[in-house]
């Protein structure tokens, strides 16, 4: 099995990601989904501070679920996007079946 470094995904290898993640650019959006996650949290907290019964279970989830796809989405790493998408090799043998 080749070194995940190896890995090419779309012509992206783990060397080019790690340039992207640390572009200033990326910091400044990924700082920003930080923030919004944190902002969700607190929005969250108050939420739940003023409610005088139980709190429905579907908005708490779906409030949960957002506060932790922007948090996922700001720790994202190259090998995350490979387990997603495969390596091309496999996408190749995919698409040959």
């Amino acid at each position: 099995m080749a070194d995940e470094a190896d890995y090419e995904l779309n012509g992206i290898q783990e060397p080019d990601f790690q340039r992207w993640k640390y572009h200033p650019v990326t910091k400044v959006f990924v700082r920003y989904l930080l923030d919004y996650e944190r902002q969700l949290c607190e929005k969250q907290i108050g939420m739940l501070r003023k409610v005088v019964s139980t709190p429905d279970p579907f908005t708490l989830g779906m409030f949960q679920g957002r506060i932790n796809t922007v948090g996922e989405l700001a720790a994202v790493e190259f090998a995350d996007l490979v387990e997603f998408y495969g390596t091309e090799e496999e996408q190749e043998e995919s698409d040959a079946a």
